[in-house]
């Protein structure tokens, strides 16, 4: 979840009332301040804690915990190091655990505090200006459909209660299904 330009994220915010009749949407931010928003989702539950974004204009997203117990612990995020090599990471907690959940910045983790840690590695690849129209033709970059068919073809799943910290998601299991059909026929193996 990376903050764009014209939006600020709030982690551990909570719903603190939802009025259908009203349209309004009550939340408190972690700080304790209390913020009104002109509109409700049936989606949304009262009580429940998650990542609040408020987006330019003032509307709002609210995405809930999978864990309700999952609470940021800034105090023990790690800025990184770039001289050394070491990347930022951002502390988690459950309640009333003093055990730390260390995970990249702005990712949150699943149920129980759970994750899939990134074990990604960097691939430099030209890719030829008639892939990069046809992802153009369908409002995709090249590295979303690459993205999108490594996760299918691999079967790679982020699921919210184990997310996985490298963001990638297979599009569904028809897409699964004809990717490895693909792959399959395209690079059949053979016993010799």
């Amino acid at each position: 979840m990376m903050n764009t330009p014209n939006e600020q994220k709030f982690y551990d915010a909570k719903i603190k009332r939802l009025d259908f009749d009203a349209k309004v949407t009550v939340v408190e931010k972690a700080d304790g301040e209390v913020v009104e928003f002109p509109m409700v989702f049936t989606m949304h539950e009262e009580g429940a804690r998650g990542v609040l974004t408020i987006q330019e204009g003032g509307n709002f997203l609210f995405w809930p915990y999978v864990e309700q117990r999952l609470r940021r612990w800034p105090e023990e995020d790690f800025p990184g190091d770039e001289a050394k090599g070491y990347e930022p990471f951002w502390c988690w907690r459950l309640e009333g655990s003093d055990e730390r959940i260390a995970c990249k910045p702005e990712f949150v983790p699943g149920r129980e505090g759970k994750f899939i840690e990134d074990n990604t590695e960097v691939v430099d690849l030209p890719v030829p200006d008639e892939f990069t129209a046809l992802c153009a033709s369908r409002g995709l970059t090249p590295e979303q459909v690459l993205r999108g068919f490594i996760a299918d073809v691999c079967g790679l799943q982020n699921f919210s209660v184990m997310p996985r910290e490298d963001g990638y998601s297979s599009n569904g299991s028809d897409e699964r299904m004809y990717a490895e059909q693909w792959f399959e026929r395209a690079y059949p193996k053979f016993d010799f």
